[in-house]
């Protein structure tokens, strides 16, 4: 196991985050943030349990309890994606960090991943 230091100011995956639960489920009520797994058009994969979100029946909550409370098993989270044959993958974590532990975790795949927080990425993204 790997842990790996990123620069932030907040304990994200982990019950020090629990009182987050007070305001954040009613800030999405209040945005109208109230999507479900069926509204997405290309697999989302949990960073707890590695499941495909597209079958969940709200996203939200789910969502948010997995980026900020919840633990993170990265190796799960990549799983679907380094068993599957010729994908590209987009990892929206909060830096470059995210994108090499994903490749790490990959093993022999020859799958691309590809960084949003990455400039160069997103250039190639949008080619």
């Amino acid at each position: 196991m790997k842990f790996v230091y990123l620069r932030t100011t907040a304990p994200f995956h982990s019950p020090h985050m629990e009182d987050t639960n007070k305001t954040i489920p009613s800030d999405m009520e209040r945005i109208g943030f109230n999507f479900k797994g069926s509204d997405l058009k290309i697999p989302v994969y949990s960073i707890f349990d590695g499941r495909n979100m597209q079958s969940d029946s709200e996203l939200g909550i789910p969502l948010f309890r997995e980026m900020l409370i919840k633990t993170l098993y990265w190796d799960k989270a990549v799983k679907p994606f380094v068993t599957a044959t010729n994908v590209t993958g987009i990892d929206f974590g909060p830096s470059v960090v995210s994108q090499k532990l994903t490749q790490a975790n990959m093993g022999t795949s020859e799958n691309k991943i590809y960084a949003v927080s990455s400039p160069k990425d997103i250039k190639v993204l949008l080619a």
